[in-house]
């Protein structure tokens, strides 16, 4: 299997590359939380000064708070499968990818959902268990996108993937998942120079937290997609007929 030091110098290569059109479409993701935090802050306002005696304001207000979590759940779903499809699709402008990320809206919903529903059912039982069919799963959305194959058979065929490179995939999980944690403290460190109590602290750590998604998010989109790539070019001849997942 492809090695950690090979793993992380594609992650940069290819990191450079989407990093721009990450940027737009991260932004298009995030704004439907931001909407909704918007609203949120309106509707206590509404909350402290009105809605005690209106009573249409207050049905008004739970129907808008309503539909913008909903706008941020859509919104922030399409920008993360149109940030899986930009792994491939890097020259693809952001119109196309978020129409393409359409088409993948449900099965990506249903899919992931049954990923955190098993691997939490396993973790539930023993903590060893969880953490073994994270490392399965952990493919299921490249395996949707890529393959065309949805539902429990994408599960399926991500960890036969994996099958018989549990121990590799693990390690370089972790591996990194720790350079992600210390890249995290470094771009954190300019807090430790402001005091926690102020409006200030609290300004400069949304600035740092924006940052650090910025820059670290990318590369964990790109890590996996390589492990995902390596893994079907060593087992070329895993295809998807030959483990019955053909879609019907």
């Amino acid at each position: 299997m492809i090695s950690v030091r090979e793993l992380l110098r594609l992650t940069a290569i290819k990191y450079q590359k989407i990093f721009k059109k990450f940027f737009w479409i991260y932004l298009f993701s995030i704004s439907g939380s931001i909407i909704f935090i918007i609203f949120l802050t309106l509707y206590f306002v509404v909350d402290q000064f009105f809605l005690p005696s209106k009573l249409w304001l207050s049905i008004l207000s739970g129907f808008l708070m309503t539909g913008a979590s909903i706008l941020a759940i859509i919104v922030s779903l399409l920008g993360t499968i149109a940030l899986f499809l930009l792994m491939q699709d890097v020259d693809s402008n952001f119109r196309d990818l978020i129409k393409k990320a359409k088409f993948y809206f449900w099965p990506f919903a249903w899919a992931n959902f049954l990923v955190g529903l098993f691997v939490l059912l396993w973790s539930l039982l023993l903590f060893v268990p969880g953490v073994i069919y994270y490392v399965f799963y952990s493919l299921t959305s490249y395996v949707l996108i890529f393959e065309g194959i949805k539902g429990q058979a994408a599960l399926k065929r991500s960890k036969e993937l994996i099958q018989g490179y549990w121990w590799p995939v693990f390690w370089r999980i972790i591996i990194f998942q720790t350079l992600l944690l210390v890249a995290q403290i470094v771009i954190s460190a300019p807090l430790a120079f402001f005091n926690s109590e102020t409006i200030v602290y609290s300004v400069v750590s949304l600035v740092v937290s924006f940052l650090a998604s910025i820059i670290l998010i990318p590369a964990t989109f790109v890590y996996p997609y390589l492990i995902y790539q390596n893994l079907k070019a060593i087992n070329p001849t895993l295809s998807v007929a030959s483990v019955g997942l053909v879609e019907k």
